[in-house]
């Protein structure tokens, strides 16, 4: 039988280690730990911007089951969209689309068409700085092959490369938070710029309520155009009727036929039914759109957003505590498997 070798683990040789290389250590944590702050200088600097909203009829103060309870109970009702979804459109495509094609203005003063030409922008000042573009240059993109799937089927959404990268950059650079007791709603941006920071998430909030409003208006709505074109339709019968009736009592004033009279009193009777037809349309579409209006969903707004000039990223201090970190492990790591022999200790067993 193979005899196994027992490593035994004395605590004082280990305390005898450390104070063996404390000082190594210190000193090559404090070198690695500038090394991280000027390397952090390297970084972009990164800005943010938060907005808070407060939506209107939350139920969700309840907290626990009942929260959830009334949050069914507002949709069913109101048929409005649950406060508890409003991070998941911020982070559908269609939004992402629709930010990518929003004007935004830059420091300083640098207006871009849409959002995507800031995005592309930064892009390329990266790849003109970069150091390793010159070793692993860029193969471009194959717009041939997606062209070609949307010749397939024009209906179906086909990103290309470029489109996939912008809306993973706009959908990573934007977060929404919706807390359930209060019932607010923040929505926190991110971008190299602090005017285009303060752009994103003054769009996302604009985005969301028109939303939630088209969303909770959409079945009112329809209701509203239906009765809309079955007004217009019972008015032109009402019309009509009205000059059919006028026009038999201006031809028969003066005969006194027993079927004139018959006739007349059909269309009169006719003229009424289209007219009371028009007129009930009529109060049924005023209260269509007095309850289209009062049902329209409000958002206060509790803090606007604004251009910070507080950068968030990157933080030097936690760069610097990592680098001494790292260095530190690193060189114990050595000493441990290579200055002290356990390298050929481990590969004996």
């Amino acid at each position: 039988m193979e005899k196994v070798e027992i490593i035994d683990i004395d605590i004082s040789k280990i305390i005898r280690f450390v104070k063996r290389h404390i000082r190594a250590c210190l000193i090559l944590g404090f070198l690695f730990a500038v090394l991280g702050y000027l390397f952090s200088y390297t970084r972009d600097k990164v800005y943010a911007s938060k907005m808070t909203l407060l939506p209107e009829a939350n139920n969700a103060q309840m907290g626990g089951i009942g929260a959830l309870f009334g949050l069914a109970k507002l949709n069913e009702a109101g048929e409005a969209v649950r406060p508890d979804l409003y991070p998941s459109v911020l982070k559908s495509y269609p939004f992402a689309q629709y930010m990518l094609q929003q004007p935004v203005i830059a420091i300083p003063g640098v207006k871009y068409e849409k959002l995507s030409d800031f995005y592309r922008a930064l892009r390329e000042r990266d790849e003109s700085e970069g150091f390793f573009t010159k070793i692993f240059p860029s193969k471009g993109e194959k717009p041939a092959e997606t062209d070609s799937y949307k010749n397939l089927d024009s209906t179906i959404y086909f990103p290309t490369k470029k489109e996939r990268s912008e809306i993973k950059w706009i959908l990573g650079s934007i977060t929404c938070e919706f807390e359930l007791r209060s019932g607010i709603v923040t929505i926190t941006s991110e971008a190299l710029d602090p005017l285009v920071a303060a752009k994103l998430a003054d769009l996302s909030a604009k985005y969301l309520i028109d939303f939630v409003t088209d969303y909770r208006a959409q079945k009112q709505g329809n209701h509203v155009n239906f009765l809309t074109v079955q007004v217009a339709n019972a008015k032109s019968k009402a019309r009509q009727a009205e000059v059919t009736l006028q026009r038999h009592r201006d031809t028969h004033r003066n005969i006194f036929l027993n079927t004139d009279k018959i006739e007349e009193q059909r269309l009169a009777t006719e003229y009424q039914l289209q007219n009371s037809t028009y007129l009930d349309l009529e109060r049924q579409l005023t209260e269509a759109n007095m309850l289209l209006k009062r049902d329209k969903p409000v958002f206060k707004i509790l803090e606007p957003a604004r251009a910070d000039m507080k950068t968030v990223a990157p933080r030097r201090l936690w760069i610097a505590v990592g680098f001494a970190i790292l260095s530190n492990v690193i060189f114990i790591f050595y000493l441990v498997m290579f200055r002290y022999g356990w390298w050929k200790r481990i590969s004996r067993m």
